[in-house]
């Protein structure tokens, strides 16, 4: 298993041995993911298809209810189940914009008919 050497003391600006400890690769990223070494959030991720301004701009057009989520997505070429984690604020949590529960934006009738217990 090949393994890294990570400093221990990052604000010393000469490497010792006694600042150093011998991790494996794994365990050196999740220590430069947690102490903001490496930050992949949002834009600066190399999937993200979606810019933060743009992020605002849906959840702003979104929040007056004058478009579906359907719409917003063939916008910006992603699926509408993205553009519902990005309104609803479980996907870009960190970006701004109003984030709430949309579940009165539903296009269909989803009242049950009690005896049979299908969509009237």
């Amino acid at each position: 298993m090949p393994f890294s050497i990570k400093k221990i003391y990052l604000a010393t600006p000469y490497t010792h041995p006694d600042n150093l400890e011998v991790l494996s690769y794994s365990d050196n990223q999740k220590h430069a993911h947690r102490t903001g070494l490496i930050d992949q959030y949002g834009e600066k991720n190399p999937g993200s298809k979606i810019s933060n301004k743009d992020v605002v701009k849906i959840r702003e057009i979104y929040s007056k209810g004058k478009v579906t989520q359907k719409f917003l997505a063939d916008q910006h070429d992603v699926a509408f189940q993205t553009i519902s984690d990005i309104v609803r604020g479980k996907y870009r949590t960190k970006q701004d914009g109003p984030i709430g529960d949309y579940t009165n934006h539903r296009q269909r009738n989803t009242k049950r008919d009690l005896t049979t217990g299908r969509f009237v």
